[in-house]
């Protein structure tokens, strides 16, 4: 089937100390290109939606946990991207196994800050969801690894805002402090609701892509990589900035006494 295919390399000096040579390899007809460069430039943007998300969480006093998880984890996904190409034997570890953890701290944000749940529940979700899915992964196959946890994106998404939904429905005819509190309560928890159906659609439009890459490197060698990495990067930026910007009252401070209603802006509740 390969005898008429002619396999050559495109060796690259000047970054022999980022990856190994550029390899263009023909199977089945399809030319398939071991490309440096879109590993490089998500490494770049993730660093620099890292120093993004750092800044503003120095700008809010960093008195919240979320930069503090957020800004390492995203930090730990741009080193992951460079090990994988120092690296290549275990490409799949360097760049999986952050990814992972960044996605089990988002998890614990979620739980915490938009449902409002105990650390023992919490807990006890991310070992049954891991379980789960290590059960799927196991039984169904790799492709359960993707499907199930955006899923979970928007069954979270979802069930947020139909909950912030019926709450201020529920609380429509409150006036003064109590319609401010019922807005500082359920319009935030609204918008990450929001935040996570656009995540998991960008992430499902970033997989469509992903399983058409290996065809077209042959035509287009870095557009295709570079545009589902770009859609996965949107995905996290929406995700992050999401969870910085909303002030998310906790069950610490859920009965706490709201500030005066004139601070709250007009026409806030939608």
């Amino acid at each position: 089937m390969f005898a008429n295919c002619s396999c050559f390399a495109i060796r690259c000096p000047v970054l022999t100390f980022l990856a190994a040579p550029v390899t263009i390899v023909c199977a089945s007809g399809l030319a398939m290109v071991s490309r440096p460069w879109p590993e490089v430039a998500c490494a770049a943007a993730c660093l620099a939606l890292a120093a993004y998300a750092a800044r503003l969480w120095h700008a809010a006093g960093r008195t919240d946990l979320t930069g503090g998880l957020l800004v390492p984890g995203l930090a730990l996904v741009a080193a992951g991207q460079i090990a994988a190409l120092i690296w290549p034997a275990h490409r799949a570890a360097a760049m999986g196994l952050p990814v992972l953890a960044l996605g089990g701290m988002m998890l614990v944000l979620l739980l915490r800050r938009g449902f409002a749940l105990s650390p023992g529940r919490v807990a006890a979700i991310l070992a049954l969801s891991g379980m789960g899915m290590l059960a799927a992964g196991l039984g169904i196959g790799p492709g359960a690894l993707v499907v199930l946890p955006l899923a979970l994106l928007y069954l979270l998404g979802v069930t947020l805002v139909m909950r912030a939904r019926l709450g201020m429905h529920r609380d429509s005819g409150l006036k003064g402090q109590a319609a401010a509190r019922s807005d500082q309560w359920h319009f935030p928890r609204l918008k990450l609701g929001y935040a996570l159906i656009q995540a998991g659609i960008l992430i499902a439009v970033a997989l469509v892509v992903r399983a058409f890459d290996r065809g077209a490197c042959a035509e287009l060698p870095y557009a295709a990589a570079l545009l589902w990495r770009g859609l996965g990067l949107l995905a996290t930026a929406t995700l992050v900035l999401a969870l910085l910007r909303q002030g998310m009252p906790s069950l610490a401070t859920a009965n706490r006494p709201a500030p005066d209603s004139a601070t709250i802006p007009a026409g806030s509740r939608p």
